[in-house]
């Protein structure tokens, strides 16, 4: 038996059909939820039919397969609804806010014009909200630590998509990363604010700097440290 033979291997490949569909799906997202409820209740339905019939196999296998596939369009397109409501949200907080303060929770890739961070916003209505920051390389500029709260008068921008068609879409992958907004400035642009502390879901990525920052210390050889990092 092949492995793409067993049904379960089947079933998650028609549900990654379905994800990848999602996106571009006509369909609303009620209209999917309904044909999966749909397709669920008959597959109730025909477990109480005895088994035998050979019309009963081949449709046990398109409501199995129809339900999947629904399931992975239900997912992408949740996800997509989430992220809208959660930059209009942000989108509404910094228009009717002059200063916009935040906590750095995770530190991003480094080029070299800016440091990449991912932070949250401090705001007791809409807290967690995140969005990217890009800490611009300068004459000035320094790290900021993962944990630390600073404040600024700059607004927040929307993530600029891709100009040159095939090209990596950045704003696209972070919106799936449920980020769409950026800030970008330099560094004597920030004031800091009075350390607040971390939730449980955002240590690991304090201690995950932390034992980079060590292992760049006391590492001589990059090679090695990228290894271990």
């Amino acid at each position: 038996m092949g492995f793409v033979e067993f049904p379960l291997v089947r079933l998650g490949l028609v549900l990654l059909l379905g994800i990848y569909a999602g996106p571009s799906s006509p369909f609303s997202f009620d209209l999917h939820l309904e044909v999966a409820c749909y397709c669920v209740l008959l597959l109730l339905f025909l477990c109480f039919i005895p088994s035998g019939a050979q019309s009963r196999t081949y449709l046990f296998s398109v409501l199995a397969y129809g339900t999947c596939f629904c399931c992975g369009v239900l997912l992408i397109q949740a996800k997509e609804q989430r992220f809208n409501l959660v930059q209009e949200q942000l989108n509404k907080k910094v228009a009717t806010s002059k200063t916009l303060r935040f906590q750095i929770v995770r530190q991003g890739n480094e080029t070299a014009y800016n440091v990449k961070y991912e932070a949250k916003l401090l705001d007791k209505e809409q807290s967690g909200l995140r969005f990217l920051v890009r800490l611009k390389k300068d004459s000035s500029c320094h790290y900021l630590q993962i944990g630390s709260s600073w404040e600024t008068h700059s607004k927040l921008t929307k993530i600029a998509s891709a100009k040159n068609p095939g090209s990596f879409d950045y704003a696209d992958y972070m919106k799936y990363q449920g980020i769409g907004l950026q800030w970008s400035g330099a560094t004597h642009s920030l004031k800091p604010l009075h350390k607040i502390p971390l939730t449980w879901q955002e240590r690991p990525a304090l201690w995950q700097a932390q034992a980079s920052g060590t292992l760049d210390k006391h590492l001589q050889q990059q090679e090695n440290f990228e290894l271990l990092a």
